[in-house]
């Protein structure tokens, strides 16, 4: 008699188990609002649904892409707008300076505010940025066409505009409108410079004598 007990006990916990264990992956189901949530569930269903899973964080992550990209955009968009609003009114100070009742100081003011005007132009240009990226300055593309670009004598190394030390034979490609002293300490260097259109070499100096100055 006490056998049997022990049995029905036994099976009794073993069902007790399989309850268990069944309501845990019901409630996971529930929790995670997914049919499918381990290969206990499936091993081919489990499979597809990994493989819909991948494909929809890719889709999520096109989409946050996607939202970045016009972040940037409307961020440039702002700094043109900016530039615009300024150009408009250096056009009505213009027409305002070409007026005849205005005399010889009045037309030295309208200038001071047009040079005001222009240096804050010229300040969005070099301020609007996104993500630390300069947008309205005309270099925003080369950087990519740096790692991409090679020269003459290897690989080509971007110049930005401001006192420079070139310490390493090869070829060096400077940045549209670039201002500032070279100083070359290298024996075998060319120096280019960034065209406005789609060639990459305008000019170029050859240096091949250490310590000199450009």
């Amino acid at each position: 008699m006490q056998i049997m007990n022990n049995s029905a006990a036994i099976a009794a916990l073993g069902e007790l188990r399989k309850n268990d264990t069944s309501l845990g992956k019901q409630l996971k189901k529930v929790s995670s609002g997914m049919k499918i949530n381990g290969a206990g569930d499936g091993a081919a269903e489990y499979a597809i649904s990994e493989k819909m899973r991948v494909r929809t964080r890719s889709l999520d992550q096109d989409i946050e892409n996607a939202q970045t990209g016009k972040n940037l955009i409307r961020t440039a968009e702002g700094g043109i707008q900016n530039i615009i609003d300024n150009l408009r009114s250096m056009k009505a100070l213009a027409i305002d300076a070409a007026n005849d009742t205005n005399t010889d100081d009045d037309r030295a003011i309208i200038q001071k505010e047009q040079d005001s005007r222009i240096q804050t132009i010229d300040d969005i240009a070099n301020c609007t940025e996104y993500n630390g990226r300069i947008l309205l300055n005309g270099n925003y593309g080369l950087k990519t066409r740096e790692a991409a670009s090679t020269g003459p004598n290897g690989p080509v190394k971007l110049l930005h505009s401001g006192d420079q030390t070139i310490d390493a034979d090869g070829t060096y490609i400077l940045e549209r409108g670039f201002t500032g002293h070279l100083t070359v300490n290298a024996s075998n260097v060319k120096i280019t410079q960034e065209d406005t259109t789609e060639k990459l070499y305008k000019t170029s100096v050859e240096c091949t004598q250490a310590g000199s100055s450009l």
